[in-house]
């Protein structure tokens, strides 16, 4: 009678231990897509709230950016580096130049006026200036002078900038300042546990460092030893080495004898 009520309750053990394991395995399956979202959104919102603040564009103008960048087939690198060569022409401009003030003119812009917007209205400004430019070698023209170089990797966007923005308002892709703020500090907290995580680990060879050298000296001295005892019987070894394959030859010939038989 113990013996049948022990078999049942371990058996009942062992439903609930599948069950457990199941129930388990379920429940990563479902917050692993969870986790995944999280780290994207701080990974695209930290890029933006970055890229925020070394440009001074909102993260509203960015994301629209981003997504029209990548309907024309560059990326929101490039429209950081043509937005910073803009402020750099900008402030060139404002400090006296009169090459650039005159590039800033021949678009139809007065650069007093441009200083008096924020960095997403000066930005849309020119490349909707640029983009009224009938001459496509006139128009790369002035995107290399007031965007750099690189500038002309932007003239898809340009040219359809209102739409594509308008675009990326309308489809949801527009994250907010608070949500890539938010990001942000999610993403800092991801690189703390990280570094703690690597901090532990280091910690952990620490301790086991002394432990390990020394095991590790043995086994060299062990090698160094093998290897003199090697170098010193290379006949023994080839003797050895002709036996097992002598051996190898008698068991496949068994084999083959057995098989015949």
């Amino acid at each position: 009678g113990l013996g049948n009520a022990a078999a049942r309750v371990k058996a009942f053990a062992g439903t609930l231990t599948s069950l457990g394991t199941k129930i388990g395995a379920a429940g990563v399956a479902m917050t692993t897509p969870f986790l995944g979202a999280a780290k994207l959104f701080s990974d695209t919102g930290s890029q933006l709230n970055d890229m925020a603040t070394r440009t001074g564009l909102s993260v509203e103008a960015l994301s629209q950016l981003g997504h029209a960048a990548k309907m024309t087939g560059t990326d929101l690198e490039s429209v950081e580096g043509g937005v910073r060569k803009m402020q750099k022409n900008l402030i060139g401009a404002a400090q006296g130049s009169t090459e650039l003030q005159a590039e800033f003119m021949a678009l139809g812009l007065s650069v007093s006026d441009l200083l008096k917007l924020n960095p997403d209205q000066q930005f849309e400004s020119v490349a909707k200036a640029i983009s009224r430019i009938p001459d496509p070698t006139a128009k790369a023209a002035a995107t290399m002078k007031l965007l750099g170089k690189s500038g002309t990797t932007l003239i898809p966007m340009i040219d359809d900038f209102s739409a594509l923005t308008h675009e990326a308002r309308m489809l949801g892709l527009v994250m907010s300042d608070k949500d890539a703020k938010a990001a942000d500090a999610l993403g800092d907290a991801f690189d703390t546990v990280s570094e703690m995580a690597k901090r532990t680990a280091v910690s952990i060879g620490a301790a086991l460092a002394p432990m390990l050298t020394e095991l590790l000296g043995t086994i060299t001295r062990v090698a160094v030893s093998t290897l003199q005892w090697v170098d010193a019987n290379r006949s023994l070894i080839v003797t050895a080495f002709k036996v097992a394959a002598g051996v190898a030859a008698v068991g496949a010939a068994v084999a083959v004898a057995g098989i015949a038989l």
